[in-house]
Parts: C-alpha cells; structure tokens; sequence
C-alpha cells in the first residue's frame, strides 16, 4: 500500500512573502509550505509503477491493434465499393492514399493528411520511424499521386496490387507477439 509522504506545515517567513516569486492577490490567503524531505518510494510502490507501466504498455498495443483492425477494415470496405469498376479510378486511388494517411497519424502519431508525400516522409523520419517503411510508403503514396494528380490510368490489377501493399505495410508495422516455445 502506498503511503503518503509526511507534510509538515510550516509559517512562511515575512521575506518569502515579499519575494517576486511568492507575490499574493488581495484575495488569496497566505500559503502554505509543506515540508517534504521525508518522501520517498518503498520496494512495493517500484513494483506498483512498474506495474502501472506494464499496464500502460498493454494498452497502447491494444490500441495499436485497434488502428490497424480499424485500417484493414476500411480497406476491405474500400475493396467491396469497388470504385474501380464504376469508372472511379481516381477516386480509388485517392481513398485508397487517405486510408493509408489516416493510418499513420493514428498510429504513429505523425501529422499526415493535409502533408504533400514527401513532406509526410521528413515527418516520419523525424519521429524515427523505420527508414523502409518510410520508403514505401512514399513509394505507395507517390503511386497513388500519379494516378490522382498526373491522371494515370492504373489497371484493376494494379490497384488491387496498390491494396495488398497498404495491408502488409499495415501488418509489418504491427509488433508480432514471440510464438510458444520460441526465444524472443
């Protein structure tokens, strides 16, 4: 259990009181100083944060798992819309890129969607993501932008390719769990 570090009350001295840093409003009554030279941690409150820690790591991967379920079901839904086949190519390939944008910023954390492609890659260097998924994501991102902005009219094929790519980007940035019986 953890116990609260004893707190002391001690009257301020007049000098403290005129001190810059100890300047009091006409409304506010006169501080109190608490002596805490006696804190400190026991053995079972280091086991109690490093718990909270573990708890908090536990979290965050839940969290992880939830982005990147959240990415490939968008991307299945993307797949079932089948845009490509009513003419809508560009409008794939643009959802497609916003899919794989949403992603990062929800993962990573890095700032995504109103960046150009190679702006989005110095930011993720930045945050010391991994320089080969930096590098295909550009390369996903740039393939997505010809057919976008330079009107390039990508197959059935290569959009589905263009798909399958963002999905193992996805998967590959998600930690595996150690398999049993092996070292990890």
């Amino acid at each position: 259990q953890v116990q609260a570090p004893e707190l002391t009350k001690t009257e301020p001295s007049q000098e403290s009181l005129n001190s810059p840093d100890n300047q009091l409003k006409a409304d506010e009554s006169a501080p109190l100083k608490f002596n805490l030279s006696s804190a400190s941690i026991s053995i079972e409150d280091k086991q109690n944060i490093w718990k909270t820690e573990q708890e908090r790591q536990q979290l965050s991967q839940t969290n992880q798992d939830l982005e990147d379920a959240k990415t490939q079901l968008e991307l299945e839904r993307l797949k079932d819309r089948d845009l490509a086949a009513a003419g809508r190519v560009r409008d794939h390939a643009a959802e497609l890129a916003d899919i794989l944008r949403r992603y990062i910023e929800r993962r990573f954390g890095v700032e995504a969607m109103e960046k150009t492609t190679l702006e989005l890659a110095d930011s993720m260097r930045g945050q010391g993501l991994d320089r080969t998924f930096i590098d295909r994501t550009r390369t996903l991102l740039e393939r997505v932008d010809l057919v976008k902005f330079a009107k390039e009219e990508p197959t059935r094929a290569d959009l589905e390719a263009t798909e399958r790519a963002v999905l193992a980007l996805v998967d590959e940035a998600t930690p595996k769990e150690p398999q049993a019986g092996k070292d990890a």
